[in-house]
């Protein structure tokens, strides 16, 4: 993932690196209980905007093809 922090309220977007990933409606990224959608840029590329109300300064992060 990149990068792998940033400033607490700024939009930031961060690509995230894996393998397999399809380019489905459901595509997601989930910042601990926030999920927003995500870009399929290719099999193993996805891009995501981590959420600008983020409460927490650090939050496990997730792929999800289904919410």
């Amino acid at each position: 993932m990149y990068p792998s922090s940033g400033f607490k309220g700024s939009p930031t977007t961060v690509l995230v690196r894996g393998s397999n990933f399809l380019d489905t409606v459901g595509l997601a990224c989930r910042f601990g209980e926030v999920v927003v959608l995500a870009v399929w840029r290719s099999e193993d590329l996805i891009e995501c905007q981590v959420p600008g109300n983020m409460k927490k300064t650090s939050v496990p992060i997730a792929v999800t093809l289904n919410g």
